[in-house]
């Protein structure tokens, strides 16, 4: 079942950001599967699970921003 991410940006105003995040792991590589931040599904693959969420992580802040 995938998780809940609530993603509060403090800028001029309060907001909340809503998405379905999907970790998978398939024979040694990674997929994040994230919805709801834009109107596809976005999708990023690696080999190293560390190397996957910091790319996540990096792609949800230009998102957001």
């Amino acid at each position: 079942m995938p998780k809940i991410l609530n993603i509060r940006e403090s800028r001029q105003a309060m907001a909340e950001f809503f998405c379905d995040i999907e970790i998978l792991r398939n024979e040694g590589e990674f997929e994040a599967r994230v919805e709801g931040i834009t109107p596809n599904v976005m999708s990023l693959k690696s080999d190293n699970l560390e190397e996957l969420l910091e790319q996540l992580t990096l792609e949800l802040e230009d998102k957001l921003n």
